[in-house]
């Protein structure tokens, strides 16, 4: 026996449209800006061990690393100043104030959900002489 009821199909429902929350990239920074007191670091050890080959004592070796050093960390945080980034001291304190936070892209079209529809004579207490409200618990015995 055919049945009245039409049978749904599959390619006539709507798609549910899943969004996929998109995190902001923070801006990218270069190899050099990112390791930079590592990089003086190793560049002084460098630098002093190249020094004592040159036959330096070890005291000359040291004060001629620590100037080379010395003169490009200067030259950078001037540079830093010139272009106006923070100093890194500015940005400590900003990260202690402030934490960092991935920051989601805003969802566009945003809706909040409608308050549903009562009358005004609605209550959430049930009419006097309801029985059947709320329903029997199998755990309460009621009263006699």
């Amino acid at each position: 026996m055919p049945s009245t009821k039409s049978k749904s199909n599959p390619q006539k429902r709507p798609q549910k449209k899943i969004k996929v929350l998109q995190i902001k990239k923070g801006p990218q920074q270069s190899f050099f800006s990112e390791y930079f007191y590592q990089i003086l670091g190793v560049l002084f050890g460098v630098l002093t061990l190249f020094c004592k080959g040159l036959e330096y004592r070890w005291d000359e070796s040291i004060v001629i690393a620590l100037w080379i050093v010395g003169i490009l960390f200067v030259a950078r945080q001037a540079w830093r100043l010139i272009q106006g980034e923070p100093t890194a001291n500015k940005e400590k304190q900003r990260g202690k104030d402030k934490k960092k936070v991935v920051l989601a892209q805003p969802v566009k079209n945003y809706k909040p959900p409608e308050v549903p529809r009562v009358s005004k004579d609605f209550s959430h207490v049930p009419p006097r002489g309801v029985k059947g409200y709320p329903p029997p618990s199998p755990f309460i015995k009621p009263p006699k």
